[in-house]
């Protein structure tokens, strides 16, 4: 059988939205529903009110779910399954990489939907590695704090200003000392709601480092594409984009999402797209209700 409608995180018109509709290409109805909260019932309620129909979701990946999985990228969706009234309950998949941003940076995108405008395919590597070395302890910093929620409790994994709609630490110092002070900050001030202890944090943080810098299982071989935040790894490229006369982070963006509408059979540029196109074709739920 064949997904019918198939929904995705985000607003009607947004990056999901319009990086599905490309890659998909008719295959099935995409939806974009909004925030991940309240995902999973909004699959299972569809299921209910349309029965005749095949519904599945597609969400972004985050931070909360890798420690989970210690593998390298398999270059395939994985697999979304929830327990509801204790049955196992398949109800689509997750994007590998931590968010679709993470998509929109790939040479193998980027390169082709420039066009005549895209800086040579070494150049944009090396902006790519530098980004990620900029950020690999950040990252380390955001992973430990994810981990370290409690469930439905309050606790940032992230700091700095918001510009074109991504928070980051621009400008400021994001080495060890930094990212430790910024963890206790965070964490003194969320203390009366959180579980956690510092150290424990802090543990994680040490343990993450040495997985996203380089040598790390999280960045060699452009693993940071998989396991750092594409937002992080776009406003990290700020200066050299600007420099290269491609804008800032967003018009970057945009210029990536317009030029992939360009591409004829764009899903043939990365493996995971292949095998999403796959699955959408060939669905085999576990469980469909």
């Amino acid at each position: 059988m064949s997904v019918d409608l198939l929904y995705c995180e985000g607003a009607e018109g947004k990056k999901d939205s319009r990086v599905l509709t490309k890659v998909l290409d008719g295959l099935c109805q995409i939806k974009a529903i909004g925030s991940k909260y309240g995902f999973k019932e909004k699959v299972l309620m569809s299921r209910e009110l349309r029965p005749e129909t095949i519904i599945a979701g597609l969400r972004d990946r985050y931070f909360d779910d890798f420690e989970k999985n210690q593998s390298l990228p398999q270059l395939t969706p994985q697999e979304w399954q929830v327990t509801d009234n204790q049955n196992s309950i398949h109800i689509g998949w997750y994007w590998e990489r931590k968010e679709i941003e993470n998509y929109l940076i790939d040479p193998k995108i980027v390169i082709p939907a420039l066009g005549t405008k895209a800086p040579s395919l070494d150049n944009y590597q090396s902006i790519l590695e530098n980004s990620a070395l900029k950020i690999y302890t950040y990252t380390a910093a955001r992973i430990s704090l994810s981990l370290s929620r409690v469930r439905l409790s309050p606790l940032p994994n992230y700091w700095g200003e918001k510009k074109w709609d991504f928070p980051f630490p621009f400008g400021q110092i994001i080495d060890e000392a930094s990212c430790r002070l910024e963890i206790q900050r965070i964490r003194n001030y969320y203390q009366t709601t959180q579980v956690p202890e510092e150290q424990d944090i802090i543990n994680k943080f040490t343990e993450m480092l040495t997985h996203c810098q380089p040598g790390g299982f999280r960045f060699d071989n452009q693993s940071y594409l998989t396991f750092f935040s594409g937002k992080d790894l776009l406003c990290a490229m700020e200066e050299d984009l600007v420099n290269l006369k491609l804008g800032t982070p967003a018009d970057f963006q945009e210029r990536i999402l317009t030029g992939m509408k360009k591409l004829s059979d764009v899903w043939q540029y990365l493996p995971e797209w292949v095998r999403l196109r796959e699955l959408i074709q060939n669905y085999q739920p576990i469980n469909l209700k």
